[in-house]
């Protein structure tokens, strides 16, 4: 069974904007700055890199699982066709239906001789 997935919440709280005017700091604090944007950014993107490798792993999963499916639907299928096939096969080899085929066998070609005479008209 597949274990449901936990978010992993990716805690963005103050620093995910700049908290100051721009214009008023020094050039060592927008530099300070940028660095911590910079590696707020590098953490967003793994965290969405890790859940991306989880979602395909899923995916992979699932899709595993779907067609182990159809596999075990399929063989289910053949039994059940060979289980039919030689239920026909005794049928007709049994007595009666040779008998009713020995009687009903003549009147195919009349049948579709009268099927033509009566598209005919």
């Amino acid at each position: 069974m597949i274990e449901p997935v936990e978010p992993q919440v990716w805690n963005r709280g103050e620093r995910s904007h700049v908290l100051r005017d721009t214009d008023s700091m020094s050039q060592e604090e927008l530099r300070l700055e940028i660095w911590r944007l910079r590696d707020e950014l590098a953490g967003a993107e793994a965290s969405l890199a890790g859940l991306r490798a989880q979602l395909e792993g899923r995916q992979r999963d699932f899709l595993a699982g779907l067609e182990m499916s159809g596999v075990a639907n399929d063989d289910h299928l053949k039994k059940e066709r060979d289980l039919y096939r030689s239920q026909v096969e005794e049928m007709q080899s049994s007595t009666t239906w040779r008998i009713g085929r020995f009687f009903v066998r003549p009147s195919g070609p009349l049948r579709r001789l009268l099927g033509r005479s009566s598209d005919d008209l």
